[in-house]
């Protein structure tokens, strides 16, 4: 349906009222909300018509967005409504999905929380394929460059990490592929992609995998695809939040200071892929397993039962 940009970032009473006519219309036992809009509708639902719902969340945006607005200022004034649209969902869910400890943290204060981490779908990303060896050797980094951790990331390999590998591997490219990444960013050892349609094949053709890293929250689901397709990987200790360093092989964790070092040894090494990661990652990221361990939840939440009195006042 069509809504003003207000009613995207804010608030639509036209959505509510278009999703209340639906749950009008059929037999709908749950609703569940991705996201901290999308819980604040299904808090006002659930009020409604007397049904639970679940919430799921990739960040705690109230904090990210007080985190972004030291670039973006305008930013502060969304931070009072999203912490009361985030508090609300938590405290009328029947039980809160977070994506990291961090997060779950924030949000037990306000109701039943557990962790499920962000799934990758192993039907596309995996170690089981022909490898696609590149010449010259390709540093890979995957990102939302609008997003301001991800973008200082990107500045900090311009400045810090590329000098330094370029003078020891002059045929080096850094390859960023995502979007918002800033016009400056720019270097004869840089290619600027942009969105790809086939995120996997830029995987397959990297070198080495980098996430530096330094601010920001939640998994960052690409250190997890990388893994998933065996690349090597050169992460800050901050992009390992949530995924933790033990038992992973093809992975060096290094700070900035150390970071165009650890790049520079893997070029050397042309460490190739692996798939000693899989089973692990698969086991604990992989959509089909957390599918399932999601369905578990939430059978087990609703055994268990809230009872919710439908409220007289709508909207």
């Amino acid at each position: 349906m069509d809504y003003s940009s207000a009613g995207y970032f804010l608030w639509s009473p036209a959505l509510l009222r278009e999703a209340a006519a639906v749950i009008e219309r059929h037999r709908i036992d749950f609703l569940f909300a991705e996201l901290e809009k999308a819980g604040g509708y299904a808090w006002r639902l659930s009020r409604r018509f007397g049904m639970p719902f679940f919430y799921a969340s990739h960040n705690v945006e109230f904090l990210r967005s007080l985190d972004l607005a030291s670039d973006a200022p305008l930013r502060l004034a969304f931070v009072p409504w999203l912490y009361f649209l985030e508090r609300q969902a938590c405290r009328g869910a029947l039980a809160t999905f977070a994506i990291s400890e961090g997060d779950a943290e924030v949000f037990r204060r306000w109701g039943n929380v557990s962790v499920l981490p962000l799934a990758f779908d192993e039907e596309v990303f995996h170690p089981f394929y022909e490898e696609e060896a590149s010449e010259p050797p390709v540093v890979l980094m995957v990102g939302n460059f609008g997003y301001a951790a991800t973008r200082e990331a990107a500045y900090a390999v311009r400045d810090q990490v590329l000098p330094a590998v370029v003078a020891r591997h002059p045929r080096a490219l850094f390859r960023f592929v995502g979007g918002g990444l800033p016009e400056d960013i720019r270097h004869p050892s840089i290619q600027a992609a942009g969105f790809v349609e086939d995120l996997a094949a830029e995987y397959r053709r990297a070198t080495v995998v980098i996430a530096p890293i330094t601010s920001g929250g939640g998994i960052k689901v690409k250190v997890v695809e990388a893994l998933a397709m065996g690349r090597f990987l050169v992460v800050t200790p901050k992009a390992l939040e949530g995924i933790g360093t033990e038992g992973w092989t093809h992975l060096a964790v290094a700070d900035l200071d150390g970071f165009a070092e650890a790049v520079s040894a893997a070029l050397s090494r042309r460490p190739g892929r692996t798939a000693a990661n899989w089973e692990r990652v698969s086991g604990r990221f992989g959509a089909r397993s957390q599918g399932a361990l999601l369905l578990e939840r939430i059978e087990a939440a609703l055994e268990g039962g809230m009872k919710i009195a439908p409220s007289q006042r709508w909207p």
